[in-house]
């Protein structure tokens, strides 16, 4: 009984390690390199780069980015990239026996662009849906998640004057919708 007694507790101080560690990340301000990017090579990056992982899974990626080529946000890459791991790595928990990810990227009215990342998945209990953005919030067992992903998320959108919203219904899957301006005027011939 000691022995276990002493695992729980060094899995526990192990947890809250981690915890402490991603917490500290989500609060640091580290400088941010805001540049013109392509939507749909930054997807593709990231979607190539995540795609053995989620076949590992049983699963399937399914990506549309043709209606996305040569437009442009003013984003950092690397957080659009953590981001958009962010989303990518929830749909793939939302599938434990497998099944498929859709994500697409399209212009939308207003200078705007929409890129969504769809699951076939256990989709989300409403009460927990109006919840998904709070920080440290987490369906997940202990130790498998901390509930900042998606508070991350949300603070990307709002810090590049977007929006991300999820719609789903219980087995029906979800999808995360975020939503940038797309860059524009004088900014569009920058590099």
């Amino acid at each position: 009984p000691e022995n276990t007694k002493l695992a729980s507790i060094e899995e526990g101080l192990k947890f809250c390690r981690q915890f402490v560690q991603r917490l500290l990340e989500f609060a640091r301000m580290s400088p941010v390199d805001k540049r013109n990017h392509d939507v749909a090579d930054m997807i593709d990056s990231v979607t190539n780069f995540f795609l053995p992982v989620i076949q590992s899974k049983h699963a399937k990626l399914v990506t549309n980015t043709a209606q996305a080529k040569g437009l442009q946000v003013f984003t950092d890459r690397n957080l659009f990239e953590t981001v958009l791991l962010i989303l990518l790595s929830n749909a793939l928990d939302a599938m434990p026996a497998g099944g498929e990810i859709q994500v697409s990227c399209r212009a939308i009215l207003h200078g705007r662009v929409e890129i969504a990342v769809r699951d076939s998945g256990t989709g989300i209990d409403p009460a927990n849906l109006a919840r998904v953005f709070e920080p440290f919030f987490t369906t997940k067992e202990p130790g498998k998640g901390t509930g900042l992903g998606l508070a991350i998320a949300k603070n990307f959108a709002v810090e590049h004057g977007g929006s991300i919203r999820i719609e789903s219904e219980p087995n029906n899957g979800a999808t995360a919708y975020l939503e940038l301006s797309l860059a524009t005027g004088i900014a569009q011939g920058a590099a």
